[in-house]
């Protein structure tokens, strides 16, 4: 009897132990995020209100208006640019990191703080890119300000009414991601541990929530994401760019409002050229979005990656997409002087 009080006593202590470890580990991990995250922002104080964001890269503007939940952080979803001559601009959305949502509640008033934005770093016209469920703001800015709007790109962008896939609201990723608990950070916590140990494991978990690829497909796309240190490192950027969700919260629950009750856009009267890329697997935004743009606004071309879900930028259809990328920026690069360095 004694041995069995000591034994307990014992694991009661380890567990004590453990539980205490993993509470530090993980209050360290968001510490270190935290701290990043202010250290790399600017903040501009528009007329509209302040505006968090980042600008990496010399040259030509690109400006990219970042997914859902996202911050200033996700510039890499354009990828290298930079070292083809560009530099990014990206904004917080309003209710992500340091942007407050007062600063635009509505999907018009956040183009016009992208607007308002340009304004304070003196730009005059810049290529807009809208990522998954930044499309709507990248839409409504070149219908708002087409003065500002040069071109516009669409990578795997909402363009009409949208609502999150019941069946991944279901999985585990769903669960974590649009939990209304104080337990989410914890979960993207345990996420972004998962995959700096089994990266290929975490990815494979991702597209099979994020794609309508099959088993072997989805092999096939890890094993060329694996092989490719980019891509490696682009996706374990995406996992921390959505942490701490306690920051970005706001921002998403706003956006998961707003984009159920999207009204369909006039897209016929937006000018600007535009260059649409989206996945034909894509099961979070369906591929029906790009040919809503395509087809309404006049001048647009669509890229359609086979084999590709939601993370369009994983696997060899991206690299082979590349180049059109860089071709479209090149052709379609205000002519302005006014890109030499950064505010």
């Amino acid at each position: 009897m004694k041995h069995a009080k000591n034994w307990f006593a014992a694991s009661a202590l380890l567990t004590s132990i453990s539980g205490y470890v993993i509470a530090q580990r993980y209050r360290q991990w968001q510490t270190d995020i935290e701290r990043r995250l202010i250290a790399e922002r600017r903040i501009a104080h528009t007329r509209l209100g302040p505006v968090e964001y980042q600008w990496t890269g010399t040259g030509p503007v690109v400006l990219l208006s970042h997914g859902a939940p996202g911050g200033y952080d996700q510039g890499f979803l354009l990828g290298d640019i930079a070292a083809a001559g560009f530099s990014v601009v990206t904004p917080s959305r309003p209710g992500y990191l340091g942007t407050p949502l007062y600063t635009g509640r509505t999907i018009e008033a956040q183009a016009d703080a992208f607007a308002a934005l340009l304004d304070v770093l003196e730009i005059e016209s810049v290529i807009v890119a809208g990522a998954s469920a930044g499309g709507p703001v990248a839409l409504q800015l070149a219908l708002r300000h087409p003065q500002r709007v040069s071109a516009l790109i669409m990578m795997s962008a909402v363009s009409e009414q949208y609502r999150p896939n019941e069946a991944a609201t279901n999985t585990a990723l769903g669960k974590i991601y649009l939990n209304n608990t104080g337990i989410a950070d914890f979960g993207i916590w345990l996420y972004d541990l998962f995959t700096s140990r089994f990266p290929a494991q975490s990815m494979r978990s991702m597209l099979q929530t994020e794609s309508t690829l099959d088993a072997n497909q989805i092999d096939a796309t890890v094993e060329q994401a694996m092989g490719d240190p980019q891509q490696l490192d682009w996706f374990q950027n995406l996992i921390r760019s959505t942490a701490p969700l306690s920051l970005r919260k706001s921002g998403l629950d706003n956006d998961l409002a707003q984009l159920a009750q999207m009204p369909m856009y006039k897209l016929e009267a937006i000018t600007a050229p535009t260059l649409v890329v989206h996945g034909l697997a894509d099961a979070d935004v369906r591929y029906k979005h790009a040919l809503n743009v395509a087809k309404r606004i006049p001048d647009s071309e669509l890229h359609t990656l086979e084999n590709s879900g939601h993370l369009i930028w994983l696997g060899d259809e991206w690299r082979d997409f590349r180049p059109k990328l860089l071709d479209f920026l090149v052709i379609h690069t205000p002519q302005e002087e006014h890109y030499v360095g950064q505010q």
